[in-house]
């Protein structure tokens, strides 16, 4: 477990540091890539039923998450300039910003077990949990990026 919790730390500093000395279109592109590997450690995580593991990973992805997509100003300046409807697209963000928050406070209710719950339901709440942050991201790509990838 020391040496995924360790691999993972250094490729989200290599792609941290990468983003620093990058475009401001790579920077987007750079911290998109470090939430994305630090929800795939999240998930091998919640699948192995690693708590510790779990934990980590879910504050480093709290603390990113919401650096990056919680500040309307920032997010402003990240998004290409000649980007229609910009304003609204920030929005879009903020909101899953938020919805990935309110995933992350599950998934702790969900580790802390205030509630009494069983192994089953706990697991099946912290899994839905992530399903709900995944949905946010994915809501959030496919209404802000452009509409012609796929």
């Amino acid at each position: 477990m020391k040496k995924s919790i360790i691999a993972t730390s250094i490729l989200a500093l290599l792609i941290s540091s990468t983003a620093l000395a990058a475009q401001e279109k790579f920077d987007l592109k750079a911290n998109m890539i470090k939430l994305n590997v630090e929800l795939n450690e999240l998930q091998r995580g919640l699948i192995k039923g690693k708590r510790k593991k779990v934990e980590v990973t879910l504050e480093s992805f709290a603390k990113d998450a919401n650096d990056l997509l919680g500040d309307r100003d920032q997010m402003m300046s990240l998004l290409p300039k000649e980007m229609k409807n910009k304003k609204h697209k920030v929005n879009i963000a903020i909101e899953s910003a938020r919805k990935m928050k309110v995933g992350v406070r599950n998934i702790r209710q969900a580790l802390k077990n205030k509630e009494g719950l069983s192994v089953r339901k706990r697991h099946a709440k912290a899994q839905a949990a992530y399903i709900n942050i995944v949905n946010a991201c994915f809501k959030c790509h496919n209404l802000v990026r452009d509409k012609n990838r796929l």
